[in-house]
């Protein structure tokens, strides 16, 4: 008797929103952070990424250089060099007091 059967590739999965959500939103996950690719109203099945690469916006006072660890200031909406929320990792660069997007690797 198989102890696993795969029912999906995972970089994608069904999310119940707990909240009203729209398609490109963060949501919070208690170990790292998906982005929604749906909206949906409370109880509504969406398409959650928690693989990928997406470019997001970042703290204008934090620097990152790929590889830095980084994480979603929920507050801020916001990627940040610190926090509870662990997004991943950065694949691109930018300058500390630098408004600008970077490019993060979730999952």
């Amino acid at each position: 008797m198989k102890e696993a059967v795969k029912i999906q590739e995972g970089a994608v999965v069904d999310y119940i929103a707990t909240a009203v959500t729209v398609n490109g939103q963060v949501i919070k996950l208690p170990e790292q952070i998906g982005i929604a690719y749906d909206n949906a109203e409370v109880g509504e099945t969406i398409s959650l990424a928690i693989e990928g690469v997406f470019e997001m916006e970042a703290k204008t006072a934090d620097a990152f250089e790929m590889g830095t660890p980084v994480f979603w200031d929920a507050s801020g909406k916001k990627i940040s060099k610190a926090g509870s929320a662990k997004a991943g990792i950065a694949v691109s660069v930018k300058a500390s007091s630098v408004a600008g997007m970077i490019l993060v690797k979730i999952g």
